[in-house]
């Protein structure tokens, strides 16, 4: 008996490593790649490495040198894109990169001798006789060059008044600049990590860490958004900061009152991170993910037409901003958005600091992860099992790239847990608080990204019906983790039409795929390109690494009967199968609106919307793959 447990002990340790070497070679030269990119251009401006990373360098110089020339308060004309590149043509592209300024496209070559001679109106040269065209060729004071084809008009006396920084910063200022962007960071993760002990201080510090931040950001974010709805508009930068001095006050009470205490700081630094590497591994991987995200600022394509100008949007026009700037395919939640703007209106884009939010994101994923499996299985199985997630190459990209897909996965991947622990192992008559605070996670769910309330809606259905099927449940348990996300949806629907018009949800498409099956329209199409790409994706070891190869793995060990399935562990895996197909559902039913066809929404968009449930999966995967559970009550504990 002995033996076989060292046999499978022996095997699962094979297996990780085999995983986690075939990750980490799709992983390193990627991060490798861009670290160097990062080290070449350290000392320019964080605008300037967006753009680099985004496009090129000559694009990068070229949004700099009209930066320098345009004046903030001034109206862009920009080019049709047969005239130039889709990056200098796309209005929300072009509203991240030289945002404040308000930007007009041309959809015509011909519409740019429209604007010539207009008042604070400057237009994107594109080679002089081609946009805006030749009746600018005369007008040379009006005219200033980047290069030989890319230059701008304006006025003469406004030109050269943007007032961009281009020459390289003095070393001393930048490095004061950069620590205090660092030292505010840090006063948010030390104020999450006080808070969620006030909460539930009972729960294992590097668990409270993980918990805490993803609380205090929910925070500012839906206190912002109350703050700008009730019309006292005031700089975002100034909600920021209010709202830091009212969470330092709180916890400063606290202190005073004796509920918290300075030796919980050295919690985080005693018995746990000295003697456990693999949370020392965690970190380092987050500290990695920091220096990567920030190095290469905004540069994949939702960050700087999607986030990113909703953002300045917030910053510039207040809510209303939301909707002149950025796409708007649907009412995106603003939780992203809040956050982006704070940061970035408090700190500018000199490095960017408002891409650390990410990186947090991941290095909260990873170390509640860790805590849970550690609660559940071998601390050493645990560790490898959180270090392969954490090399999967979607996860690691999503670290990097400021999308709202890995902070919606944190806080459903939470809300799972946190039901787990108030089911199993929460004190009597604490259960209650931890059911609350798992349905605020579900509740900031749904106000991180527009799919947030359908895969809320998923996991609250399985959990309530495995409670019912339990028989140990008491009617308010299963109601306390429904009402927050419920309020706050509720709430966002209702106040949201304030502001957002004319842009398409779900609930609309829905209608009219329900209008099509009553026509008889049923795209069965759908359905075998959604299952064909689940299948060649999941196997992919450039976008899912090992992932795919283990759900194989854990399926054959089930129908072998290797491994106990746990009911919590069958839960987890219910509820992230529950998560994949309404992810399916949705893209099934995009389509039939007035949208690009089923390959479109493939292509750009399926495997970040499927990281929410892969996430879930691996855990349930890690506690199947692991015979060797342990069957003590409580570690988090």
């Amino acid at each position: 008996m002995i033996q076989s447990a060292q046999m499978k002990k022996a095997t699962l340790i094979i297996l990780y490593s085999i995983f986690l070497l075939i990750n980490l070679s799709v992983v390193i030269p990627k991060m490798g790649s861009f670290s160097l990119g990062i080290l070449r251009s350290i000392n320019r401006e964080g605008l300037w490495r967006s753009a680099r990373f985004a496009q090129s360098s000559n694009f990068a110089d070229y949004i700099e040198f009209l930066n320098d020339q345009i004046p903030m308060g001034g109206i862009v004309i920009i080019p049709p894109e047969e005239v130039s590149t889709w990056a200098l043509a796309d209005p929300p592209t072009m509203q991240f990169f030289l945002a404040p300024r308000t930007i007009i496209n041309c959809r015509e070559i011909e519409c740019g001798n429209n604007f010539i001679n207009q008042e604070n109106t400057y237009i994107l040269v594109m080679g002089r006789a081609r946009f805006p065209g030749s009746n600018i060729l005369d007008q040379e004071k009006n005219i200033r060059m980047h290069n030989d084809t890319w230059g701008v008009y304006g006025p003469d006396e406004g030109l050269g008044t943007g007032g961009f920084i281009s020459e390289p910063i003095g070393i001393v200022p930048k490095l004061f600049g950069i620590t205090s962007q660092f030292v505010f960071i840090s006063l948010m993760l030390v104020l999450g990590y006080y808070f969620a002990t006030l909460i539930v201080p009972w729960f294992s510090p590097w668990f409270r860490f993980g918990i805490g931040i993803g609380l205090v950001l929910g925070c500012y974010s839906i206190l912002g958004y109350l703050i700008l709805l009730s019309g006292w508009y005031v700089r975002i930068k100034a909600i920021l900061f209010g709202i830091t001095a009212v969470l330092v006050l709180i916890i400063l009470i606290s202190f005073l009152r004796k509920q918290l205490s300075l030796d919980q700081i050295k919690d985080l630094f005693r018995h746990d991170l000295i003697s456990d590497p693999w949370l020392i591994l965690i970190i380092l991987f987050g500290g990695v993910m920091v220096f990567i995200a920030i190095g290469s600022g905004f540069h994949q394509t939702d960050s700087f037409v999607l986030w990113g100008p909703k953002a300045i949007g917030l910053i510039v026009e207040g809510l209303g901003g939301v909707v002149t700037r950025g796409t708007n395919t649907t009412t995106y939640p603003l939780h992203i958005p809040f956050l982006l703007a704070m940061l970035m209106d408090a700190f500018g884009n000199s490095l960017p600091i408002a891409k650390v939010i990410f990186p947090i994101f991941y290095l909260s994923t990873l170390l509640i992860g860790y805590e849970f499996l550690k609660s559940r299985i071998e601390g050493f199985f645990a560790g490898l099992s959180i270090i392969v997630f954490a090399t999967i190459p979607e996860v690691v990209g999503h670290a990097i790239i400021g999308y709202a897909n890995l902070p919606l996965t944190y806080y459903l991947l939470g809300a799972v847990i946190l039901l787990a622990i108030a089911t199993k192992e929460a004190p009597l008559n604490s259960g209650r608080l931890v059911l609350i605070m798992a349905g605020l996670f579900l509740a900031l769910a749904t106000w991180t990204r527009p799919e947030g309330f359908y895969l809320v809606a998923g996991i609250l259905l399985i959990w309530i019906l495995s409670s019912l099927s339990s028989k140990k449940y008491r009617v308010m348990d299963l109601i306390w983790p429904t009402l927050l996300p419920i309020f706050l949806v509720i709430f966002w629907k209702i106040t949201s039409v304030r502001f957002y018009f004319g842009s398409s949800d779900i609930e609309s498409t829905f209608s009219t795929f329900l209008t099509g099956l009553l026509n008889g329209k049923f795209e069965l199409k759908n359905i075998y390109v959604i299952g064909n790409y689940l299948k060649t994706e999941f196997l992919n070891f450039q976008s899912w690494g090992v992932l795919g190869v283990s759900l194989i793995l854990a399926v054959l060990l089930l129908l072998l009967r290797r491994i106990v399935v746990t009911r919590e562990a069958l839960q987890i895996v219910l509820v992230s199968i529950s998560q994949i197909l309404i992810i399916c559902g949705i893209y099934f039913i995009l389509p039939y609106g007035k949208q690009p066809d089923i390959d479109w929404w493939i292509r750009t968009g399926f495997n970040r919307m499927l990281l929410p449930g892969i996430s879930i999966l691996w855990v349930g995967l890690s506690i199947f793959l692991n015979s060797t559970a342990t069957t003590e009550e409580s570690k988090l504990i």
